[in-house]
């Protein structure tokens, strides 16, 4: 699968800033276009691109609408989960309105969009605020 070169190094960068250590979008990509290959029609329809919005980090239009055509072009839908402010992180939630434009700008380009539940969103929710809750870190 290629994407474009552009909307993807502007992506790529962004990831890396993000999770330094990982894959390239396209390796990753590419592993998951192989495996979906493999499952039925009904089997696919199970797989979602979560994706955790950043207030000022990966929420603008333009990667929003890289992450829809992503989606559209592997077959699955997108679950949008708010990021859950930690106090030893400087990176901040998107607000509910944003949230919701986010989830529309998808659902209007075809795409099949979740949303967080409720306990998600709850600032004791999310996997990695209630380990770091739980460890009482302060040294990040």
């Amino acid at each position: 699968m290629e994407l474009t070169c552009l909307s993807t190094l502007f992506f790529e960068n962004k990831r890396k800033s993000l999770i330094p250590n990982s894959h390239t979008i396209n390796q990753l990509l590419e592993v998951f276009k192989k495996h979906l290959d493999t499952l039925s029609k009904r089997k696919k329809k199970l797989y979602n691109i979560a994706y955790i919005l950043i207030a000022g980090e990966n929420d603008s239009y333009e990667e929003i609408d890289k992450l829809g055509d992503i989606a559209k072009e592997l077959g699955i839908g997108v679950s949008l989960l708010k990021y859950n402010e930690i106090e030893f992180f400087d990176y901040k939630s998107i607000t509910d309105e944003r949230y919701e434009e986010l989830f529309l700008r998808l659902k209007e380009k075809g795409i099949k969009v979740t949303l967080s539940n409720r306990y998600r969103t709850r600032k004791i929710g999310g996997c990695g605020t209630l380990m770091i809750n739980r460890l009482n870190c302060t040294t990040f």
